[in-house]
């Protein structure tokens, strides 16, 4: 699997794993990757904007 594969498959994923502390689901208002949104770095990494306004950011380092 190459980092473009994995990025894909964090962004199909990340709807169905986000819980608040109460286990509730937490609603992404979107997951973009770096390359979309043209975030200047040469790694792959996705850019998670959460309903609230907070965003996150994931970065992918393939180390073996």
């Amino acid at each position: 699997m190459d980092e473009k594969t994995f990025e894909q498959n964090l962004i199909a994923l990340l709807p169905h794993l986000m819980l608040d502390d109460d286990g509730d689901d937490v609603e992404i208002e979107s997951a973009r990757s770096f390359e979309d949104l043209g975030v200047l770095t040469n790694n792959k990494g996705l850019t998670i904007t959460m309903d609230d306004g907070s965003e996150f950011q994931i970065s992918i380092v393939r180390s073996k």
